[in-house]
């Protein structure tokens, strides 16, 4: 039983659309989870820990991922800030994963400055699922005054 050359061709186009159609569904499933100039998904929430002895300070909290992917390679800064709104003293620390949807707590030590009227944590850097790192992203909800 042989095919006609219609019936050849349409299995055909049928196959080549199909490998495109799973293409375009791959490329799709690898896309930037976050356009540029939009917002973080995170939230953070901290408080001022002045222990009784020694010259630092911890600020320490919890940072939520809002979004719906997995939340890598996390890093906070914390910052003092003086009634001017000059940075006066600042310290970092690694967070490493937030799960989506999940919060995760962190402690970062700085030093204590007698000029800090306030203080602040933002997020220096984060990857989100499997793409490329961002950094120096602008989250700064978490302003605490003393």
């Amino acid at each position: 039983m042989t095919r006609s050359p219609a019936a050849a061709w349409s299995r055909t186009a049928r196959l080549v659309v199909g490998v495109l159609l799973a293409m375009a569904v791959m490329i799709a499933g690898v896309a930037p989870a976050q356009t540029p100039g939009q917002a973080p998904p995170f939230r953070i929430t901290f408080n001022v820990d002045h222990p009784q002895t020694g010259s630092n300070i911890r600020l320490v909290g919890r940072i939520f991922n809002t979004g719906k992917l997995e939340a890598r390679n996390v890093t906070l800064t914390g910052e003092a800030v003086d009634a001017a709104g000059n940075l006066v003293a600042s310290g970092a620390t690694y967070v490493g994963i937030v799960a989506e949807d999940r919060s995760t707590g962190f402690v970062i030590p700085m030093p204590q400055s007698p000029r800090a009227v306030s203080y602040r944590v933002v997020v220096t850097g984060y990857q989100l699922g499997f793409t490329q790192p961002q950094s120096l992203a602008p989250v700064t909800d978490g302003v605490r005054f003393t």
